[in-house]
């Protein structure tokens, strides 16, 4: 730092600096002193008014707190005629809402003013999406137990942690509880040791993972009620089931009756499609050269109704009041359609979609067993929406000069004009 720039700093927080120096400092040439000094001259009260509109823009808490612009608000000048659209958008979200209407009512017009002057140009994009649900009808074997203990989130539980199954009945008591993961060297799970609890019976399993799929390695029947014995096989007691047939059909028949009192697995599955379009201009509708009196209400709605509200879609119903423009365009049958979200989310499932251009065809869902299970989807009935990804960046730069983004300024915009 240069004696000469600290000087000019104290010369810029100087009261008693004269307004043309004050001027002078503001155009200091090397850019990061000139930012400083900039900021520093926003609340220098011995500034001239250009020059005090012209930092609003960069420096709007500064002019706030100035006390030039608390002398000029207690005035009956009309100041705010001689601010930009950035800085007056930024300074209104200083003041009360019930205070200077007249600048409001200025802000609205400018703003107006900056939005039509030229034709806005749009390059059109339709967003279709569609929610569908997969209930997945898991066969009662080891692989579609493998599936259902994979959806409730022991794949992506840590060791020692308790995991509920969802049943079908509140009085069942159905848990599993991670008991050791073994970790590869690249952080995929190689094997699971879980147990299970659920109605009158438990047990315990080994998950491993055999060429990118999960199978049960070892399936041991730990405790089940007599009572559930003699359901299941008309017996009171294990004794009889020691080879490795019986031991097998017993392991079917408790997955069968375990699968009997939980819920399917269900996946709500985000499907989405986008359609690019060509470009268009949207200029203002022709009132025969009469202006449009727009009220800041009016405003508001018309820039959401563009997308600016935080990357919001374009709302054609209403741009059609205010804007002319012409799109040839005929919906469906044009796009790629594709898996956007699934809730909830599961690492050890796969989803794809095989569907044609208008959303219709099927959802495949693949268990880490590696068992698929298929939903058949319909068209879509729900209406497209509009976007168009840089529109909000270009209204941005026309309304106030590229100082804000999309979100800041309508932030502001609805702080400034409601």
């Amino acid at each position: 730092m240069t004696k000469d720039f600290d000087a000019a700093l104290v010369e810029a927080g100087d009261p008693s600096t004269t307004p043309k120096h004050l001027r002078e400092l503001s155009n200091w040439m090397e850019a990061e002193e000139r930012k400083r000094l900039r900021e520093v001259l926003a609340v220098n009260p011995n500034i001239e008014d250009s020059l005090l509109w012209e930092l609003a823009a960069e420096y709007p808490s500064q002019v706030g707190d100035n006390a030039r612009f608390h002398l000029l608000r207690l005035s009956s000048e009309p100041w705010w005629e001689e601010c930009s659209s950035s800085a007056l958008i930024q300074l209104l979200s200083y003041v009360e809402k019930d205070a200077l209407v007249a600048a409001r009512s200025h802000l609205t017009r400018l703003i107006w003013d900056e939005l039509t002057w030229d034709p806005i140009g749009i390059n059109l994009e339709s967003h279709q999406s569609e929610t569908i649900t997969i209930c997945c009808d898991l066969p009662a074997t080891r692989e579609g137990l493998v599936d259902f203990l994979g959806f409730i989130g022991v794949f992506q539980a840590d060791e020692g942690a308790h995991l509920e199954l969802d049943s079908w009945n509140d009085l069942a008591q159905c848990s599993a509880k991670v008991i050791q993961k073994t970790l590869s060297q690249k952080g995929s799970i190689d094997s699971c040791e879980l147990s299970v609890n659920f109605d009158r019976a438990a047990f315990s399993m080994d998950i491993v993972n055999k060429n990118g799929c999960y199978a049960c390695d070892n399936f041991n029947l730990e405790y089940c009620e007599s009572s559930l014995l003699w359901e299941l096989v008309s017996e009171e007691d294990l004794s009889r089931f020691e080879s490795a047939e019986d031991q097998r059909f017993l392991e079917g028949e408790i997955i069968e009756h375990l699968f009997a009192d939980i819920k399917k697995p269900e996946f709500s599955v985000v499907i989405a499609c986008t359609i690019d379009k060509n470009c268009a201009d949207l200029t203002e509708v022709d009132r025969g050269g009469a202006p449009h009196d727009v009220d800041p209400a009016e405003l508001l709605a018309v820039i959401k109704s563009l997308g600016l509200d935080y990357g919001a879609s374009i709302d054609l119903n209403v741009i059609s009041d205010y804007f002319e423009y012409e799109i040839d365009y005929t919906p469906g049958g044009q796009g790629y359609w594709d898996v956007e979200s699934v809730t909830p989310n599961r690492s050890c499932w796969s989803f794809d979609a095989s569907l044609d251009g208008f959303g219709a065809g099927k959802i495949i869902a693949t268990g880490p067993s590696g068992i698929s299970y298929e939903e058949e989807v319909h068209e879509p009935g729900q209406d497209h929406q509009y976007q168009n990804p840089t529109l909000a960046e270009m209204l941005a730069e026309r309304l106030c000069g590229g100082y804000l983004s999309a979100n800041d300024l309508m932030d502001l915009l609805s702080q400034a004009l409601q």
